[in-house]
C-alpha cells in the first residue's frame, strides 16, 4: 500500500513518510482506523497516541480540494479502476485536528509521526557522523536490525549538509523526508529501497530504473525480489554509500506488532479537554 500514498500539497512529508512506512502490513493501518467501513454519517475515528496515550480524533470525510476541481489538495491514495480510498485524508486529517489545523503540520520531525502513529519511540542516526567505515557499518548493522525486525525507516535531506543543486542533480528534493521500505545485503551489495512520498520523482542515479547497465551485471538479485519498478512511483534502490552522502538521516522506529505498551514523555502532563459554547448571529 506504501505506493498508493501520494503527499498532496500539504508540506508534511515527515508525516507521509512515516505513514508509507507503516504500510508494511494493513493491520498496522487497521489498528489507527477504529471506523472501518464507509458510513453515511461521514465521521471516523482515528485513535492516534498522544503523550503515551491512545485517543480517538473525530473527524469527518469532507477534504480540502484544488480550486477548480474535485481533486483532493492534501495527501489521498491512489485512484484505482477510477476509485480512491479514504484511509490516507482522514488520517492526515486526524493529524490536523490533533495540532489545530492543516497549517500547523507543514514541516516536522520524523519522530513525532512515529511516536503518534506508533506509540513507540525512535532511534535516530546523523550521517554526518557515520562517513567513515566505522560509521557505515555502524549505521549498515541498525538498518540491517530494523528490516529483521520490521521495524519502520525513514530518512530525509537537509540543504545545510548538501548543496541543493547536488541533490536536484540526482532528482531529490531538499529539505524533504523520504520512507526506507527494504534493507537488502547480498554477495557485498547493501542496498535500500526508498519512496518519495510525492509517489514520483525517484532518484536517477546509481542503481535507478535508469541505471539499467548496473541492473543486468547484478541480475541474480531478481531472485531476491531486488529489482526497479520502471513505473514513475516515486521508489527506488540505491547503495548504502550514496545513501550515507545525499541523505542527512535515519530514523528507526521500533515497532512490534505484538507491543501492548506505548510511550510516554516523562514530567510531562497530559492536557485536559476544554470545551466551550459560542452562538453565531445572522443579521
Amino acid at each position: 500500500m506504501a505506493d498508493d500514498i501520494v503527499q498532496g500539497h500539504l508540506g508534511d512529508c515527515y508525516f507521509i513518510a512515516c505513514l508509507a512506512a507503516l504500510t508494511g502490513k494493513p493491520e498496522r493501518i487497521i489498528r489507527i482506523i477504529k471506523s472501518g467501513e464507509v458510513n453515511k454519517s461521514g465521521l471516523y475515528v482515528i485513535n492516534l497516541c498522544v503523550n503515551g496515550y491512545w485517543q480517538d480524533v473525530i473527524v469527518d470525510d469532507s477534504f480540502p480540494v484544488l480550486s477548480g476541481t474535485n481533486k483532493l489538495a492534501f495527501a489521498h491514495a491512489r485512484m484505482k479502476d477510477g476509485k480512491g480510498s479514504l484511509w490516507v485524508p482522514l488520517i492526515e486529517k486526524a493529524w490536523a485536528k490533533l495540532n489545530g489545523n492543516y497549517d500547523r503540520v507543514v514541516m516536522g520531525g520524523v519522530d513525532l509521526g512515529f511516536i503518534h502513529l506508533c506509540g513507540v519511540p525512535s532511534s535516530g542516526f546523523k550521517h554526518l557522523l557515520m562517513k567513515n567505515d566505522q560509521g557505515r557499518k555502524h549505521l549498515w548493522s541498525a538498518l540491517i536490525e530494523g528490516e529483521q525486525n520490521r521495524h519502520l525507516i525513514t530518512t530525509g535531506t537537509i540543504d545545510s549538509n548538501l548543496k541543493v543543486e547536488e541533490l536536484t542533480s540526482f532528482n531529490l528534493r531538499a529539505n524533504h523526508c523520504y520512507s526506507v521500505l527494504q534493507v537488502v545485503e547480498h554477495n557485498n551489495l547493501k542496498l535500500l529501497k526508498l519512496r518519495n512520498p510525492w509517489g514520483s520523482n525517484a532518484w536517477n542515479g546509481k542503481w535507478s530504473d535508469q541505471d539499467q547497465a548496473t541492473w543486468n551485471s547484478n541480475s541474480d538479485l531478481l531472485d531476491l525480489g531486488v529489482c526497479p519498478t520502471m513505473v514513475d512511483d516515486g521508489i527506488f534502490w540505491m547503495s548504502l554509500e550514496d545513501y550515507v552522502r545525499y541523505f542527512s538521516f535515519s530514523n528507526i522506529c521500533h515497532y512490534n506488532d505484538d507491543d501492548k505498551h506505548s510511550y510516554a514523555f516523562m514530567n510531562k502532563q497530559v492536557a485536559k479537554e476544554s470545551y466551550f459554547n459560542f452562538k453565531v448571529e445572522q443579521k
